[in-house]
């Protein structure tokens, strides 16, 4: 009999065994079935510039949707011709209050790493201007967000006051509404996490 296998990388291997591509899809389906009602009808912004083409390897590849709840996101994977690093990226959202600029500080996004970052997302009251990390899912029984940082990009985040109040939200509201995991914990976040029109044009700068 012919020896064969026709997984063809699938996440699951014929035998039971676990692929390399189960705990990607893992933390993806995670996050699609906590936040994947409001991923659906978000508009997608592009910057100005985009890439021309699948050749041209400097221009940074993203797209945003800077309304409440919206997300960013940016991509250095690419198979053929791979992607080199991103030095001093960043993404400025043009909103009706200003520019905002994520991150704060211009960063560098390693090869082969692709982000959906949050972007003025509620947590529990306590409102999150934004994170370089990404929204993993949301653990109902304790009311926290779990976030996954890629190894090589340290994850910053930027708080707003409440709207009722204009003082600074207190740093154990941010704990208790936000778990921030580093490192190699995009490999095991799934196992630590309970199965749980745009208004203004964006622009990428690097």
């Amino acid at each position: 009999m012919e020896a064969k296998s026709y997984d063809f990388q699938a996440p699951l291997g014929e035998f039971g065994q676990v692929n390399p591509g189960y705990r990607t899809m893992r933390v993806l389906h995670l996050f699609l079935a906590d936040f994947g009602r409001d991923l659906a009808p978000m508009t997608a912004c592009f910057p100005a510039p985009s890439p021309k083409n699948r050749d041209d390897l400097t221009t940074p590849r993203a797209a945003a949707d800077p309304m409440a709840g919206g997300l960013s996101f940016s991509s250095q994977l690419s198979a053929n011709p791979p992607l080199p690093e991103q030095h001093n990226f960043q993404v400025a959202l043009q909103l009706a209050s200003g520019t905002m600029r994520i991150p704060r500080q211009p960063t560098t996004i390693p090869t082969g790493v692709y982000t959906h970052w949050p972007v003025n997302l509620d947590l529990g009251g306590v409102p999150l201007e934004y994170a370089t990390a990404e929204l993993v899912c949301r653990l109902t029984e304790s009311a926290t967000f779990v976030f996954s940082a890629w190894p090589g990009l340290t994850p910053s985040s930027h708080f707003r006051p409440p709207p009722r109040s204009r003082r600074r939200a207190p740093a154990s509201s941010a704990k208790a509404a936000m778990r921030m995991s580093t490192a190699s914990c995009r490999a095991r976040a799934w196992r630590s996490a309970s199965p749980c029109p745009a208004a203004g044009a964006c622009s990428s700068s690097c």
